[in-house]
């Protein structure tokens, strides 16, 4: 089989959930003998006039955050990335986007012929997710063109959908009301079996928890958690990593201050994924805080180092834990904490949680039963040709 993956990310620098999952499948079936492709806004020449432009725009807009700016971003990635899957559609049979935006592009490019797909990665709509993430305003012509292209895309013919869980299914489904032929089977993201070698811990006790500081990642809330462990008795500390966002930085930092926790909060900033990953593999839990989430890979990515996973209620976890695992989000800073203390204390409790997460992670969770399924559907892709 021989597919070219599209997206506007910069895989080489943006470390988040989407490169993650696109770039374990893209590994999994390279590692079956397929020809997989990748096409971003970044893989042109580094000589290029539009990588040039691409640039200069987002210097403009640390300086500008203006919507206007970001419209632009959006629309010369699209050129970009439209460019270069017209030149090398004849390479290859099948073409899966990993947003709407390169979707977008990849069906202007490949027309009717070609099987196209794409992950909906969006735990909101992607107009929203901006907006949310400060990048353009809720009243700019960019939001609007935003749910334009959202629209376009999805109810497109010749386009089928991967939801990344049955959450995310069922939101994509019911926010654009879209057909039942339209959809396609579930398939999760998968991480690679560990070699699981025995870690060399050290006495310095740590929770961690993966993910950009933003407000839907909520770490916040972990901060308050912490102090009600030490209320406790427990003198665990907790370890951040993930890009800062200035404005919550600043908030979790008052809060640490005034709870003079300073000496157990240690923020690591942006990690590279190995990073990442020894830095769970030492943790004793990993306490995910998310509001809302399309999946939630970083669970996976700890349940994969065998290490003990607890998180915040949303709705998509359901898919991933069983109930003893989750915070329910009607539980108090104090009630958490204790349900948390109770696996930091009791070792036999914890490493019965992490088996039974280590063997739910085997049974559902592995990239190759990803792949396997993707596989699978491709090979019935002519049914949504």
């Amino acid at each position: 089989m021989r597919i070219l993956m599209a997206t506007i990310l910069d895989t080489k620098r943006d470390i988040n959930g989407v490169t993650v999952s696109s770039g374990e499948l893209a590994r999994s079936l390279k590692n079956r003998s397929n020809v997989v492709g990748l096409v971003t806004p970044f893989t042109i020449p580094k000589n290029s006039t539009l990588l040039k432009i691409l640039k200069l725009n987002g210097l403009f807009y640390r300086v500008s955050r203006s919507s206007f700016i970001t419209l632009n971003a959006l629309l010369l990635k699209m050129l970009i990335i439209y460019i270069q899957i017209k030149r090398l559609k004849h390479n290859y049979e099948y073409f899966h986007s990993h947003d709407v935006f390169s979707a977008f592009a990849c069906l202007k490019a490949t027309g009717s012929k070609k099987v196209n797909l794409l992950s909906t990665h969006f735990h909101d709509k992607p107009s929203d997710e901006f907006v949310a993430a400060g990048f353009i305003s809720k009243n700019s012509i960019t939001y609007w063109l935003i749910n334009y292209i959202t629209i376009k895309t999805l109810k497109h013919n010749n386009l089928s959908l991967i939801p990344v869980s049955n959450y995310n299914h069922r939101f994509v489904n019911t926010q654009w009301n879209l057909k039942g032929d339209c959809q396609t089977e579930t398939i999760y993201s998968g991480i690679s079996k560990k070699n699981n070698k025995t870690i060399s811990r050290n006495n310095f006790e740590y929770l961690i928890n993966v993910g950009s500081i933003n407000n839907r990642k909520n770490q916040i809330k972990l901060i308050e958690i912490l102090a009600e462990l030490h209320e406790l008795g427990s003198k665990i500390s907790l370890i951040l990593v993930g890009l800062e966002s200035k404005e919550e930085k600043e908030k979790i930092q008052r809060m640490i201050d005034e709870l003079e926790l300073n000496s157990k909060i240690i923020f690591m900033g942006k990690q590279s994924i190995e990073k990442t990953r020894k830095l769970i593999a030492n943790a004793k839990l990993y306490v995910h805080s998310a509001k809302q989430e399309s999946f939630g890979l970083t669970l996976i990515e700890s349940m994969a180092q065998k290490i003990p996973v607890l998180a915040c209620e949303y709705e998509a976890v359901h898919e991933i834990l069983d109930e003893d695992a989750i915070i329910q989000s009607d539980w108090n800073p104090s009630k958490a904490a204790k349900h948390i203390y109770n696996f930091l204390i009791n070792n036999t409790k914890r490493n019965q949680l992490q088996k039974k997460q280590y063997k739910h992670f085997l049974n559902n969770f592995t990239s190759d039963i990803m792949v396997k399924k993707y596989i699978t559907l491709l090979k019935n892709s002519w049914r949504f040709a």
